[in-house]
């Protein structure tokens, strides 16, 4: 794997969009102080692969590579894996629970043409797909192609199965153990095989019978078979003469059989004798209810010619109740009249009583004056007591000037009489005003009748009196009686007629049934000449047909006897023709039976060439099973072998000791090399990593002892020997470590030590590798040949490309 281009926005420092572009840059080094972001460009490839961040202890945890203030950081890394190109994308954004979700990714290979291949669209489809690309997990990543902070050590420090596995990816040495399971597949499958094969060839013993021995009976059978059918066939044309005749005559045989079932059905229908004399009465009797009714359709037109003639009975009783209205109108009037008269007298007799009221109570009122004017201080004291005010001077008044009882006496009779005579008058008015009202009430009915009469007898004038009305109502009813009757005598007639149409359609039905039965059976007989019918007589067509059918039935019934004879003849003589060749048939095993000899022998020489060609086949596919069988055990016995050379405890244990040693060897010099010729790895017998410190007469040292700048050095040196032999020690289609990133430790390599690692690094570069270095030592940085300068602004960090 080698990045080509890394493009960031949002990622920790890197607010703004930053890209670095990693082109013909083999040997380099990311450069800053301390804080500027250099790790972070790391992480950003590691996220942008894997969708993980090392620094953080928990690999699940991403949320705080998003710059703050921001909601979400991107990372958009392009590289290549051989001449292949590849775009891997990521994005986290911030969750309202504080977290982050990393769920949109995207995976895809460039083609030289632009052709662009999705190869993953979510997060875990992306790592899964990195992770075959590559052939390293993240962990095995983070070991051997990118050391982090804080890490740098793990594969100096790792446990030895951990290491073993690590090395067993790299070097991709599972490929030996998947051969060794292949084998044993193939070992298995080649038993299985072994045996099916030998199951089959004890089937195919038991089936074959008598083997060859058998195969040449077969042999013998089919040719005396194939013989019998060519004598067979030489006498085919008198068979199959005689075999045209028998069918022939069966044909005849048949028919004729079929003719005298027919001819002997043809029977008359049931009820046919009197049955024209029963339509002929029918049709008499429609006559005379027809004539019936023609007589009783001119009665009634005449009886309602002679009712139309005369006058209505709505007429009559309108003109009767015209004058019942007329006397009705002349008494009503007489007795308003009277009414009238009445009212008048008794209007009178109440205005002459309303005078004399008026009278009375004038003088009443003149006898009260004559009181107050006689008595004037009675007057005026009248209603007061001794004490009130004097109504003249207003002083109080004593006893003697009050009127006396008598006065007082005199004065309220007077007033009394006036009341009385007033209530009198007022009464008296207002029933004189009420009679004279009634009087114009009738005054006016009487007028209204009046008018009414003339109004009436303008009417009646001229119209039939009363006794002729009478007169006339009598003939209109006599009239309506006759009519009635007449339409009663209609539709009784009318119903005959229905009745005899009814019972004349019933008649012709059945003679057109039995019509159409005569030509129904006709028709079926049609193939044997039935004779025409008269169509003049049904009874006699039938005998005619009838008698027909028993003549030509008796015919028939000799021609099937005659063809029954010709059959028997036929199939006597077939017989005795093949006679001897039943004989043969029998003889080879032909089966009886009622198809032609000719039919067996072929179905019999059919089965026996079945039998010898299968015979033949099984012994054929006996000789390529036993073949096979060899052929299988051969494949087991080499499956066999191989999977056992390849076992895990022996084959791929020798090869990673092979790998271990080489990789010992390698970083033994590197780390004899850094440290001046102090140190040296060995492996044990566990393949545990330990140190020899030469300057300390050669002690063995565990890898935990070392101090930091030693340890350094110790995990560099295996680095770069992990980095320069996995190439050459891994097996085909394994992962290739074209970059190494490392980010750790060289700010405490003292001038001398620093030259020696940088010459180191520069070697490995100079071997097609990419090698890329964090540090915030300048005289290390200056040395490589592309330097890119990391700086923290106010607001985002910046990357800068610097040529050497």
């Amino acid at each position: 794997m080698r990045p080509e281009r890394l493009e960031l926005e949002g990622f920790t420092a890197f607010r703004e969009p930053t890209t670095v572009d990693f082109t013909d840059a083999d040997l380099f080094a990311f450069w800053g102080p301390t804080g500027a972001g250099k790790s972070s460009l790391i992480d950003a490839i590691i996220f942008a692969l894997y969708g993980s961040v090392p620094r953080y202890a928990n690999k699940n945890l991403v949320a705080p590579v998003i710059s703050q203030q921001a909601t979400e950081a991107r990372v958009h890394l392009t590289f290549a894996v051989g001449p292949q190109r590849y775009v891997v994308a990521r994005v986290v954004r911030a969750t309202a629970s504080g977290g982050a979700t990393t769920k949109e990714a995207r995976f895809e290979r460039h083609g030289a043409d632009g052709t662009v291949e999705v190869l993953a669209g979510d997060a875990d489809g992306v790592t899964a797909g990195v992770e075959q690309l590559l052939g390293l997990s993240y962990e095995h990543f983070t070991t051997c192609v990118v050391l982090p902070q804080g890490q740098f050590a793990r594969f100096l420090h790792a446990k030895p199965s951990e290491r073993q596995e690590l090395l067993v990816r790299l070097l991709g040495l599972g490929v030996y153990g998947r051969m060794a399971r292949l084998a044993g597949e193939r070992q298995a499958a080649s038993r299985g095989r072994r045996e099916a094969i030998e199951a089959s060839l004890a089937d195919i013993a038991v089936a074959a019978g008598l083997d060859e021995g058998r195969r040449d009976d077969l042999a013998t059978r089919v040719g005396g078979l194939d013989e019998l059918l060519g004598a067979i066939d030489a006498t085919r044309e008198e068979l199959d003469r005689l075999e045209d005749t028998e069918a022939a005559a069966l044909v005849r045989q048949k028919e004729a059989m079929g003719a005298v079932t027919a001819l002997g059905r043809v029977r008359a229908p049931d009820g046919l004798g009197g049955l024209a004399d029963l339509v002929a009465e029918a049709r008499r009797a429609l006559t005379g209810a027809e004539v019936a009714l023609a007589v009783a359709e001119a009665g009634a037109e005449a009886a309602e010619a002679a009712a139309a003639a005369l006058p209505g009975i709505d007429a009559i009783d309108a003109d009767r109740a015209r004058w019942r209205q007329r006397d009705e109108l002349v008494g009503r009037l007489a007795t308003g009249s009277a009414k009238v008269a009445e009212q008048a007298a008794t209007a009178d007799a109440l205005l002459d009583a309303q005078a004399q009221a008026e009278a009375v109570a004038q003088a009443a009122q003149d006898h009260l004056e004559h009181a107050r004017t006689a008595d004037l201080a009675a007057a005026l004291t009248e209603g007061l007591t001794a004490g009130d005010p004097c109504p003249v001077c207003g002083n109080p008044l004593d006893g003697e000037h009050i009127d006396d009882d008598e006065a007082a006496g005199t004065l309220a009779e007077a007033r009394a009489v006036v009341e009385l005579a007033t209530a009198r008058v007022r009464a008296a008015r207002e029933a004189a005003t009420a009679a004279q009202r009634d009087q114009a009430r009738f005054e006016t009915l009487l007028a209204e009748r009046s008018e009414q009469l003339a109004a009436v007898e303008a009417v009646v004038l001229g119209r039939p009196t009363p006794a002729e009305l009478e007169v006339a109502a009598k003939a209109a009813a006599a009239a309506a009686d006759a009519t009635a009757a007449a339409r009663r005598s209609l539709v009784a007639a009318r119903r005959a007629v229905t009745g005899a149409r009814d019972a004349v359609a019933a008649l012709d039905a059945r003679e057109r049934a039995a019509w159409t039965a005569l030509d129904d059976t006709r028709d079926k007989l049609g193939r044997y000449g039935p004779p025409r019918a008269g169509r003049r007589d049904l009874g006699q067509d039938w005998q005619a047909l009838m008698a027909w059918a028993a003549t030509r039935r008796d015919e028939a019934s000799d021609e099937a006897d005659a063809a029954r004879a010709e059959v028997e003849g036929a199939r006597s003589a077939v017989v005795t023709l093949t006679a001897d060749y039943e004989a043969r048939a029998l003889a080879l095993g032909a089966a009886t039976g009622r198809n032609p000899v000719r039919d067996r022998v072929v179905s019999a020489r059919e089965a026996a060439a079945a039998d010898l060609s299968r015979l033949v086949a099984e012994l054929e596919r006996r000789l390529r099973l036993t073949e096979e069988h060899t052929a299988a055990a051969g494949d087991e016995a080499v499956a066999r072998d191989l999977a056992l050379h390849l076992r895990a405890d022996r084959f791929q244990r020798w090869l990673l000791g092979e790998a271990f040693e080489r990789l010992v060897a390698g970083a033994t010099g590197l780390l004899h090399e850094l440290s001046g010729g102090a140190y040296s790895l060995r492996l044990d017998e566990r393949r545990d990593f330990s140190v020899v410190d030469h300057r300390n007469a050669d002690t063995v040292r565990g890898v935990r002892t070392l101090s930091g700048g030693e340890t350094f050095l110790a995990s560099l040196a295996l680095a770069l020997a992990l980095a320069d032999q996995v190439v050459d020690l891994a097996a085909g289609g394994s992962a290739r470590l074209e970059s190494l990133f490392l980010d750790e430790g060289f700010g405490t390599l003292d001038p001398e030590t620093l030259d020696v690692v940088a010459a180191a690094i520069e070697e490995l570069g100079s071997r097609g590798r990419m090698v890329g270095l964090v540090s915030h030592v300048r005289d290390l940085a200056e040395r490589l040949p592309v330097r890119f300068e990391v700086a923290k602004g106010p607001t985002t960090a910046t990357v800068t490309r610097v040529g050497a």
